[in-house]
C-alpha cells in the first residue's frame, strides 16, 4: 500500500518542477565545496593559555616558597642563584637547547613582525614574566639544589615560552596567509 502523499507528489511532479536555478548556480555550488574549510583558532586562545600557564607557574612558586621549619621562617635564604646548568649535564644540554631555542623565537619575531603589533607586544611582555618567575625558580634552586620540583618549573618554564612563541608566530603565519588568499580572492572577484 503507497503512502497517499507519496502518490499525490508522483502523480503532480511536472507541476512541482517549473522552475529553473538561476544561470552557473550549479558551478557556483560546486565551487563552495570545492573549497577548503579550514578552523581558524581564536586569537584569544593563545592569551588564555599564556594566562594558564603564567598562574599555575604563579601558584606552584608561591606553594614552593612556602616556610617549612623553623629555620625558613627565620629567614635563612640565601640570595645566589644556581641555573640547570648546575644541576647536571644533561639538564645543561637542556637548558641550552631551550635558552638557544627560545632566543632564536624572540629574535624572528622581532625581525619579522613590528613588535607594536598588540599580539607581539603582549606575547613578548608574557615571555618576560616568565624569564622573571625563572630567575625567582634559579633563587628558589639555589635555596633546595636537590629539589627536583624546581628543576621540572624551570623546565616547564622553558617549555611554555617555547610554546607560546610557537603558538604565536603559527597565528601571525596563518593571518600572513589568509591575508594573501584574502587579496588573492578579491582580484579575481574584481577582474
Amino acid at each position: 500500500m503507497k503512502d497517499p502523499l507519496e502518490e499525490f507528489m508522483q502523480d503532480r511532479a511536472n507541476e512541482f518542477d517549473n522552475h529553473e536555478p538561476v544561470a552557473k548556480h550549479r558551478e557556483r555550488f560546486k565551487q563552495r565545496l570545492k573549497k577548503e574549510r579550514t578552523v581558524k583558532p581564536s586569537p584569544n586562545r593563545i592569551w588564555i593559555a599564556a594566562a594558564s600557564v603564567a598562574l599555575l607557574i604563579a601558584v606552584s612558586l608561591w606553594l614552593s616558597r612556602r616556610p617549612d621549619s623553623p629555620s625558613e621562617l627565620a629567614g635563612t635564604n640565601t640570595i645566589d642563584e644556581l641555573s640547570l646548568k648546575d644541576v647536571s649535564s644533561e639538564m645543561r644540554e637542556v637548558e641550552s637547547y631551550y635558552a638557544n631555542a627560545v632566543t632564536e623565537k624572540v629574535t624572528y619575531l622581532k625581525q619579522h613582525y613590528s613588535v607594536k603589533d598588540e599580539h607581539v607586544a603582549s606575547c613578548l611582555v608574557i615571555i618576560n614574566n616568565l624569564e622573571s618567575n625563572y630567575i625567582e625558580l634559579k633563587r628558589e634552586l639555589a635555596d633546595n639544589p636537590s629539589s627536583e620540583q624546581v628543576v621540572e618549573a624551570m623546565v616547564m618554564n622553558y617549555q611554555t615560552r617555547l610554546d607560546i612563541l610557537d603558538l604565536l608566530i603559527t597565528q601571525l603565519q596563518t593571518q600572513a596567509i589568509d591575508t594573501t588568499r584574502l587579496k588573492k580572492n578579491q582580484n579575481e572577484i574584481s577582474l
